[in-house]
């Protein structure tokens, strides 16, 4: 039988560990290492914002339904196309899931995770210097059977002056065959474009 199980049966289980110190050890080792470059905690929550006006890096601690712990994820959004939740555009998990053993176990995980998200950044603004290497990316990566990649290609097109490819995308867009809600909302929304 597992010591947890005996622990929980005799009630010699630690009742003084809080259920969220792997939340508290995640939030305040990713402040502490991600401050100094402009990395901002989005609320109380386990998501930090890297801010480049118009296109934002997420990075997200994850949760998990079955155990305390984490994933990581750190992705881009290029922001284009208005929404109430985030997409990852560009990236996305970077670490499987890390399960909390204890305070000490899961502090060195924890650095170890948000020193892997700030060079993910890094890198991401490396990439990504301007709007004409999200284009270049972006239209490499053009799959007429994704609406998706065929909207930020149309959109992109047309803020790097590219008028001939962007009405090409948006003329794809317009004979796609929508069928779920989101999609009939990129096909209005790229009409108004």
């Amino acid at each position: 039988m597992p010591i947890s199980i005996i622990k929980k049966l005799f009630g010699t289980e630690d009742k003084k560990l809080d259920k969220g110190v792997h939340n508290n050890i995640i939030k305040n080792t990713a402040k502490k290492i991600f401050s100094p470059y402009g990395l901002k905690q989005k609320g109380h929550s386990r998501s930090f914002i890297y801010d480049n006006n118009w296109w934002i890096i997420l990075v997200e601690f994850q949760p998990s339904g079955w155990g305390r712990g984490t994933y990581l994820n750190v992705g881009c959004n290029w922001l284009l196309y208005e929404r109430d939740s985030f997409a990852y555009d560009y990236g996305y998990r970077q670490k499987g899931f890390i399960e909390f053993e204890n305070e000490s176990q899961f502090t060195k995980e924890c650095i170890k995770l948000a020193n892997l998200a700030l060079n993910k950044v890094k890198e991401c603004n490396k990439v990504f210097p301007n709007i004409k290497q999200i284009y270049k990316h972006v239209i490499k990566d053009i799959d007429n059977n994704n609406i998706w990649g065929t909207y930020y290609a149309a959109v992109l097109s047309g803020l790097v002056g590219d008028k001939e490819r962007a009405s090409t995308c948006f003329n794809i867009i317009k004979e796609y065959k929508a069928q779920w809600d989101w999609e009939i909302a990129v096909k209005k929304a790229s009409k108004k474009l």
